[in-house]
């Protein structure tokens, strides 16, 4: 059984359940409804329908909603009574832990769980203090990433009883960055160029005919710079190559 996923903001939501895209639209998520529910907030598309696939399998999979922006979770966890939220750090119009401390402010019940992209232990102390269930990478185990979904929609409710008050959630980006900053220096030049093209969404095809070589060495770059700053996956190096446009330099 697939669990149901939200309606893109871009298009008219359909009559009856909700279908894959961002946001839900109102009345669309009843509050009383009796299954568990899974708000997936992560600005990539193809991270939010795997995060969907790894808790359908669940003996209760939960009703799937999805946001991309800090804006259209809030407008979510305001008005739905939500079981669980899995929440990213990097968002378009903010990071995560903005989000997570003003939802325990203000007494949203649902258990967080972060998942992101970076493992280290100053933001995973950071997300626990300002009130995160669990932080996980994105590089875990399907299986620990569903199991923990079910492990806290199994809990129930939060008590939203921790004072956040003297934690800063708005200076989280020079922590994302600076572990990834400081693996560049390792990267060689042709390394850094293939990153740069990465970073413009462009496919080893396509950047191999640009630096005149073939695409089993682009990917051999791409291995490498993966290699020295810790990534697995392709996905995880597409976000991080994004993430680092701006400080790649010129071609």
């Amino acid at each position: 059984m697939r669990p149901s996923v939200a309606p893109t903001a871009s298009s008219p939501p359909p009559r009856g359940d909700a279908t894959q895209g961002d946001v839900v639209a109102d009345g669309e998520y009843p509050v009383d409804r009796p299954t568990p529910s899974l708000l997936i907030v992560d600005d990539h598309p193809v991270f939010r329908a795997g995060m969907a696939a790894m808790v359908a399998d669940l003996e209760k999979p939960p009703f799937i909603l999805q946001a991309s922006t800090l804006k259209e979770a809030w407008n979510l966890l305001r008005t739905k009574q939500l079981s669980c939220v899995s929440l990213d750090l990097q968002l378009p119009d903010g990071n995560g832990f903005t989000l997570l401390s003003k939802a325990t402010s203000c007494g949203i019940s649902a258990r967080f769980i972060i998942v992101s992209l970076f493992d280290d232990p100053e933001l995973k102390a950071r997300a626990h203090a300002l009130g995160a269930d669990a932080y996980l990478t994105k590089d875990s185990a399907p299986d620990a990433i569903a199991d923990t979904v079910r492990r806290l929609i199994a809990l129930g409710p939060r008590e939203t009883c921790a004072d956040v008050d003297g934690i800063d959630s708005t200076d989280a980006a020079p922590l994302l960055r600076e572990p990834l900053l400081a693996a560049l220096a390792r990267l060689t030049p042709a390394e850094r160029r293939v990153l740069r093209l990465l970073s413009q969404n462009r496919t080893s095809t396509e950047i191999a005919a640009l630096l005149g070589t073939s695409p089993r060495t682009v990917q051999n770059h791409r291995a490498h710079i993966c290699e020295k700053l810790g990534l697995k996956g392709n996905h995880r190096l597409l976000e991080v190559a994004i993430e680092l446009r701006d400080a790649l330099g010129p071609e």
